[in-house]
């Protein structure tokens, strides 16, 4: 069972996906693409380009504010060991959606 109704998940993740493609434009209209391109960092198997750098914190500042509404787990790739991050931060593992 969804903990909101769906239309309410779909707007937050239109939000998110907005946010992130503004993001990415003006990292497009400011850098090359392949600067962008490049390798920042490599661990456990996760590369991180530099285009990420910004997205990812975005993501997180956006999930980090939309967790105070109900706690959740962020699934994604470099974003911890396990790729599993429950917020807001602090937040029980067993209490996050």
């Amino acid at each position: 069972m969804l903990p909101y109704p769906a239309d309410t998940l779909i707007r937050k993740v239109r939000a998110l996906h907005e946010q992130i493609r503004s993001e990415v434009r003006a990292q497009l209209l400011q850098y090359s693409a392949d600067w962008l391109a490049q390798a920042t960092e490599s661990a456990d198997g996760d590369t991180q380009f530099r285009i990420d750098v910004q997205v990812e914190k975005l993501l997180l500042q956006f999930c980090q504010q939309w967790a105070q509404e109900m706690p959740f787990m962020l699934v994604a790739e470099g974003i911890s060991e396990d790729g599993w991050l429950p917020l807001p931060q602090g937040t029980n593992i067993d209490e996050a959606q």
